[in-house]
């Protein structure tokens, strides 16, 4: 092998590590560092948006265990956010974790007392834990403010059998018959 071939040789092999990584300061610092600088962080309330958006969808969707994820991630980013107070305890409740989730819609009621939803909601999860009297109160308040919503008749049905009161319970089935249950 002549001197030039030799040459050659080692500047091939020398580019050859140059391409391949075995260089420190040659391409393979761009290989180790593919994103080349920081992301942009989205804002809090993009943050909250999104995590909030993607809680129904899973909700909606019956993936109990991921709309609790979310709304908790919610709720670390926004302690006061009752929507997501709300839509964890009613994937907790889903999940038959009434206890738990009652905790959750305690703390929605205490940011929003306006929402007929959640006292309803609640009052579902009294009925659960066998504390129907609570439960018609709560049921009570909901249909003060939403009369036309089927489902509290049939939940507050429920909780009147469970107390014995018959005639209570019969009326409301006829409600919510009406309404179109």
């Amino acid at each position: 092998m002549t001197r030039n071939t030799t040459l050659a040789a080692l500047a091939a092999t020398f580019l050859a590590a140059l391409l391949m990584g075995g260089c420190p300061s040659g391409p393979e610092t761009m290989e180790s560092k593919p994103d080349h600088g920081p992301k942009p962080k989205l804002n809090p309330r993009e943050e909250i948006r999104i995590a909030s958006m993607k809680g129904r969808e899973a909700l909606r969707k019956g993936q109990k265990t991921e709309a609790v994820r979310w709304f908790t991630l919610v709720l670390s980013l926004d302690r006061k956010n009752y929507a997501a107070y709300t839509g964890r305890g009613q994937a907790l409740f889903l999940m038959g974790r009434y206890t738990t989730c009652l905790s959750d819609f305690n703390r929605a009621l205490t940011l929003n007392r306006g929402d007929y939803r959640i006292w309803g909601f609640r009052g579902q999860a009294k009925y659960m834990i066998n504390q129907s009297a609570e439960a018609i109160k709560d049921l009570n308040k909901a249909i003060a403010m939403r009369s036309t919503a089927g489902w509290l008749y049939e939940t507050r049905a429920k909780a009147y059998d469970a107390i014995g009161q018959i005639d209570n319970a019969r009326r409301d089935r006829k409600k919510y018959q009406e309404l179109g249950g």
